[in-house]
């Protein structure tokens, strides 16, 4: 992965997070995780940082490609959150 917003959105996806829940943790909108995620938005160190710590990855791999990244866990609720259950329509 060559650019920061896929490695970005495979650390995000590998913690089983969606972009609801990477926008609630850093209290911005869901259109604003897609924009990182696409690569839309540039990424600052300060962000990448933090989000290493969320997605529990090496934060050298997550801003430069250098380094181990980080190991898929399947269907993992975010850190310190439980997922509501989805309401019948």
């Amino acid at each position: 992965m060559d650019h920061v917003h896929n490695r970005f959105r495979f650390a995000r996806e590998a913690r089983g997070l969606t972009q609801s829940d990477v926008a609630r943790h850093f209290g911005v909108d869901k259109g604003t995780v897609c924009r990182w995620d696409t690569g839309a938005t540039k990424l600052n160190l300060e962000l990448l940082r933090q989000a290493a710590a969320l997605f529990e990855c090496d934060r050298v791999w997550l801003a430069f490609g250098d380094g181990k990244p980080p190991e898929v866990v399947a269907n993992r609720p975010p850190p310190n959150k439980t997922r509501a259950p989805r309401k019948a329509s």
